[in-house]
């Protein structure tokens, strides 16, 4: 982990250490890689009680590392959930937290906009949103790439030169990037969309205004110069989902 990482993380630790303390906390989608997890630090920090959801099945390696790396904090007393944050009736289903958090999903969802909205619906007070993001201007050797406000690219769409110019930008971020072409990588021959690949390059601008479209009002943001965006928002008694 880089400096730039390590002080993106840790930003939003404090921002968990200041929200946790006597509430119900969640974190949704948050088992990948395990040490990106924000249960314990939500625990650590006097959460009321803390819940990991994910869509991974239950029992598989990923659960196995978040159990033993709570246990090796010695954290415990959590709750476990296994759901897609995208199905609505599972959404229904979930329950309220007073404080959610979500890293490192919405860029690989193709309907961005749900996750939001179903991320507003099972928050009480405030959700912490965080994502890969483009800046609105890219220049390198392979050409230039604006995008003005409100823009965004749909991955599958981008052709060569942009194909290119994106390779390259993250290549100088030092970010593995695949940016799937091929229709099969985003689809299951059933036709149920992929989870993994990336859909989504947003600007900070555009995720910001994507949250603003239900009303939250906007609190923080954290901006890495490693091409990562955390959003602090509120919800308020007339927000609805």
């Amino acid at each position: 982990m880089n400096t730039e990482e390590g002080e993106f993380r840790l930003e939003k630790h404090r921002w968990i250490a200041e929200l946790a303390p006597t509430k119900s906390f969640a974190d949704i989608g948050g088992l990948w890689g395990t040490v990106n997890e924000t249960v314990s630090i939500a625990m650590r920090y006097g959460a009321r009680e803390a819940t990991m959801v994910d869509i991974q099945a239950a029992g598989n390696r990923w659960w196995t590392s978040f159990h033993e790396r709570c246990a090796e904090l010695g954290v415990s007393g959590y709750h476990s959930v296994v759901g897609d944050i995208c199905d609505d009736r599972f959404v229904d289903d979930l329950g309220c937290f007073d404080i959610t958090h979500c890293s490192g999903i919405l860029y690989h969802l193709p309907h961005p906009l749900v996750l939001i909205r179903n991320l507003i619906a099972i928050t009480r007070e405030r959700f912490i949103l965080s994502s890969m993001i483009v800046p609105d201007r890219m220049e390198n050797r392979f050409g230039t790439l604006e995008l003005a406000r409100g823009q965004c690219l749909l991955v599958p769409a981008i052709s060569g030169p942009e194909r290119e110019i994106l390779a390259e930008h993250f290549n100088e971020k030092g970010i593995a990037v695949r940016l799937e072409a091929h229709s099969g990588s985003f689809a299951w021959p059933d036709g149920r969309f992929r989870y993994g690949p990336w859909w989504w390059l947003f600007t900070a601008e555009t995720l910001c205004g994507m949250c603003e479209v239900f009303g939250v009002t906007i609190e923080k943001t954290w901006h890495s110069p490693h091409s990562s965006l955390s959003v602090l928002a509120r919800l308020d008694s007339t927000n609805e989902p």
